[in-house]
């Protein structure tokens, strides 16, 4: 699942459907908990911490909130048996696409299917009693069964317009993907950033044209992999948020050139060592009696 890829679906979705605000905080607080479950299929909540994390003191209107998202079928739920917390399921955006295509959009296709398939009938019906009566069909009031054709036709690009611009998930200045991208980069342990300005923007998004939508996740996970790039080096340097964005810092951690495995960590040993002259037995053994101090060595 991509944290990023899913809010932009969520805000590209409520630009189109109605959800109170209580009910989409509870959506974001939901998101959040399924991320640090590493996006199980199932999470299981009671209402007491949801409505601890929404600040929420009324377990009545907690109910309301989780209703709304139900009946817009985001989640789907399974209510616990006595004692025990519900359990809460994803439905990603095709999934909710593919359900109101079924609920809403088929029911009206059959329908003016069913409509043409009638009038077409009536149609044969009155031209054969034209021919039998020698009047023309010309005069009958009939329903242009072509037009009702090239409304289904419509219907169903709008369908299939909407579904591309579902999957078509593009990177924009929505306020709530920087804070995703925030969100992720904290979650690291390192220094922490207290906001994405203009100018890290600029670069966030020169940085998604190059190398897509799913980039930045597979830089999280890649750091996460890498103890040189969290400050196991023998000058203690640290990644940092800036120094990530940077075109030629970017594809290197996206790439994994950092990751732990033996040729680094024996490059970091070599590195680490001080370079000594080579010298013989001989001259070993005259320096340790000149000096007469073994410790030294």
């Amino acid at each position: 699942m991509n944290y990023i890829e899913l809010i932009n679906d969520f805000e590209r979705w409520l630009e189109t459907n109605y959800l109170p605000i209580s009910s989409q905080l509870l959506w974001y607080k939901l998101i959040a908990l399924f991320n640090r479950c590493g996006w199980s299929e199932w999470v299981t909540v009671d209402n007491q911490r949801l409505m601890a994390l929404m600040q929420m003191k009324r377990e009545a209107t907690f109910i309301q909130c989780r209703d709304k998202l139900l009946e817009a079928k985001l989640f789907e739920f399974q209510k616990g048996k006595k004692g025990q917390p519900n359990k809460y399921k994803i439905n990603t955006f095709k999934t909710v696409v593919q359900s109101v295509v079924k609920s809403v959009v088929y029911p009206v296709v059959k329908s003016v299917v069913k409509t043409v398939d009638i009038n077409k009938h009536k149609l044969n019906e009155t031209n054969n009693i034209s021919i039998l009566t020698n009047t023309s069909s010309s005069d009958l009031d009939t329903v242009p069964t072509h037009a009702d054709e090239i409304k289904i036709d419509g219907l169903a690009e709008d369908v299939n317009s909407e579904k591309e611009n579902m999957d078509d998930v593009m990177f924009n200045n929505a306020k709530i993907i920087y804070e995703a991208i925030e969100y992720l980069w904290n979650s690291l342990g390192l220094t922490k950033i207290q906001g994405i300005n203009n100018a890290r923007k600029t670069m966030l998004k020169a940085r998604f044209k190059e190398y897509g939508k799913d980039s930045f996740d597979k830089c999280i996970e890649n750091i996460k992999k890498s103890s040189f790039l969290r400050g196991q080096n023998k000058n203690g340097w640290t990644i940092t948020f800036d120094w990530l964005i940077r075109p030629n810092n970017y594809v290197k951690v996206l790439e994994n050139t950092y990751a732990d495995n033996k040729t680094n960590n024996e490059n970091l040993i070599q590195k680490s060592y001080v370079k000594t002259p080579t010298i013989t037995g001989k001259e070993l053994e005259d320096t340790i009696l000149a000096n007469n101090d073994l410790d030294k060595f």
